[in-house]
This record gives structure tokens, C-alpha cells and sequence, in this order.
């Protein structure tokens, strides 16, 4: 399953996609089984199908924009525009050639897999809280068991805010070589960064996939 798609069935359930979901397919039932209804009756499925359509369309695009309860995609997206109002300020078309390159990369590669990794970080959180604060007769994994999960709800922590660390020194050394205009430099870095941003992305991938 990719991390688009995944993203996007978790979207289905977020209050604005779920409420027109709910209500869609409430005017489809009722539509179906009211006497109110009954000369609309056999339209009932098309309201079906459109309930469905509309909360699918609003779930792909809500799977695109950061959620409120998501600071660290936020400034994922804070420092990508950062990066990208930098481009103008390059002194050569050299240097300048080589930023949207970098800003492919975040957008393509590092964003994704971070957002498909934050909303499994999520939803490891919520079970780690739920077997620490077990309900009466509920039973609780083995203390091995729980320790390899907090190990990898903390390496997943980790990941993403070194991650984020890096995308903000690109930020500010770029920030310095617009000060020197050293353009040799600049390229070389630029090199690094773009194989380092892609081992990133291989540790991301390797996190979704355990």
C-alpha cells in the first residue's frame, strides 16, 4: 500500500470528509426506506454514489494540507517555502538551477513518507497510552512486548525530528552562502544535502514498511 493511499483512507475518517460521508449516506438510506421519500425511491444509489464520491475527494485533498495537530509538518512546510523564496535571491543561474531540484525533493520524496510515518507515530501513541492506562479487565502486552514498541515509537520520534533538522540547516546555510555568494560551495553542498534528504527518505521508508 503506498503512502499516498494510506494517507488518504486515513483522511476519510476526519470530521469534515466523515460528516458529509454520514450525512450522504443518511439521505440514501432514508431516501431507500421512508414512505416520505417513496416517488425518489430507485435514486436512492445514486445518492450513494455521490456521498461516497464527495467524501473520497475531500478525503485526497485533506490528505494533502498539515493538520492544526501537526507542528512538525507545519514547519516542514514553513521552511520549504523558506527555501523556496531563496531562489530569486541566488546571485548565478547555476546556483539558481539547482534549488528547485532540492525542492522536488522535499515534495516528492521527504513530505510524503513523513506524513504516512507521523500518522502511524499517531496511531502507536494512542495504543501505548492505552495499554499504560489499561481499562478494568483489559490485558496488557508482556513488558518485552512493550518496550520494543516504545523502542520504535521513539525511533520513529527521532527520525522526523532529525529529519526536520536537516530541511532547517539547508535553510540557514543557504541563507549564508546568499551572504558570501560562494557559488562553488554552494553547489557541493547542494550535493550533500540532496544525498542526504534521499538517505532521509530510504530510513522513512524503511519505518513505514516494519
Amino acid at each position: 500500500m503506498s503512502s499516498r493511499f494510506f494517507l488518504w483512507i486515513s483522511s476519510l475518517v476526519k470530521p469534515l470528509p466523515l460528516a458529509v460521508g454520514v450525512v450522504g449516506y443518511g439521505s440514501a438510506v432514508a431516501v431507500k426506506t421512508l414512505p416520505l421519500f417513496a416517488p425518489y425511491a430507485d435514486a436512492w444509489y445514486w445518492l450513494l454514489i455521490l456521498a461516497g464520491c464527495c467524501q473520497g475527494l475531500l478525503a485526497w485533498q485533506e490528505s494533502f494540507q498539515p493538520s492544526e495537530e501537526e507542528p512538525l509538518l507545519e514547519e516542514l512546510h514553513r521552511l520549504r517555502t523558506k527555501i523556496a523564496t531563496r531562489l530569486e535571491q541566488m546571485p548565478t543561474q547555476t546556483m539558481r538551477a539547482e534549488i528547485p531540484v532540492l525542492l522536488n525533493q522535499l515534495e516528492l520524496e521527504i513530505l510524503p513518507q513523513l506524513q504516512a510515518l507521523l500518522v502511524k507515530h499517531r496511531q502507536l501513541g494512542a495504543e501505548l497510552a492505552s495499554y499504560r492506562n489499561p481499562r478494568r479487565g483489559q490485558i496488557r502486552p508482556s513488558p518485552q512486548i512493550l518496550q520494543e514498541l516504545e523502542r520504535v515509537y521513539e525511533k520513529q520520534k527521532q527520525v522526523m525530528q532529525s529529519t526536520l533538522q536537516e530541511v532547517a540547516d539547508i535553510d540557514a546555510t543557504l541563507s549564508g552562502f546568499l551572504q558570501e555568494g560562494d557559488e562553488e560551495h554552494m553547489l557541493l553542498a547542494m550535493q550533500e544535502w540532496k544525498k542526504n534528504l534521499h538517505s532521509r527518505w530510504e530510513t522513512l521508508q524503511e519505518l513505514l514498511e516494519e
